[in-house]
C-alpha cells in the first residue's frame, strides 16, 4: 500500500469526505502516551475525543494533509516529528443519523514527536496526552474504534 494513501476524491459527487489524521505519540519513560484533542461542542460529532486532523483538500495526498492539519490543529509542524507519519490504516464508517458529514473516510498515520514538542489546543476546545490504556475511557467518533485498537495492539506492552 502506498504510505500517502490516495489523492483525496475529486468527484463532486463522491459521498465520502475523505479526512487525514495522525496519531501523535511521545515516549516518558517506559510508557507511550498519545494526543487526543477534543471537538468544539458546535462541531460535527462535537465534544468527542478524536486524533488532531482534518478534511484532505482536492488534489492532496493523505499524509500531506496530517501533515497540514497538525499544524492547524496543535501548531506542530513536520519538524516537531521525530519521522515523517507512517501509514497506519483507512477507515471508512457512516451514520446515518448526521445531518452532515455523515459518510467518512479516515485516512489514519502514526507518528512520533520529538521530546520538545509542545501542542496547542488550536483547533479543539482541548489536548491531553494519555496513557494507550486509557484510550477506551473517552468517548470518540464510531469511525475510531478501529485505529483505537490497532494503536492498543500496537503499543501493547
Amino acid at each position: 500500500m502506498n504510505e500517502d494513501f490516495a489523492l483525496a476524491s475529486s468527484n463532486k459527487s463522491d459521498r465520502w469526505v475523505d479526512v487525514a489524521l495522525a496519531a501523535l505519540y511521545r515516549r516518558v519513560d517506559d510508557r507511550v502516551e498519545l494526543l487526543v484533542a477534543r471537538r468544539h461542542a458546535q462541531a460535527v460529532r462535537g465534544g468527542l475525543w478524536e486524533f488532531p486532523g482534518g478534511k484532505i483538500e482536492r488534489g492532496e495526498l493523505a499524509a500531506a494533509a496530517a501533515v497540514r492539519e497538525l499544524s492547524e490543529e496543535v501548531g506542530l509542524d513536520a519538524d516537531a516529528l521525530m519521522s515523517a507519519p507512517v501509514a497506519l490504516m483507512v477507515v471508512e464508517h457512516s451514520d446515518p443519523e448526521l445531518a452532515s458529514e455523515r459518510s467518512v473516510r479516515l485516512h489514519a498515520f502514526l507518528a512520533e514527536v520529538k521530546p520538545n514538542a509542545i501542542p496547542q489546543a488550536l483547533g479543539a476546545s482541548e489536548i491531553r496526552w494519555i496513557s494507550v490504556e486509557d484510550l477506551a475511557k473517552y468517548d470518540w467518533p464510531k469511525a475510531n474504534a478501529s485505529i483505537n485498537a490497532a494503536l492498543a495492539t500496537r503499543f501493547s506492552l
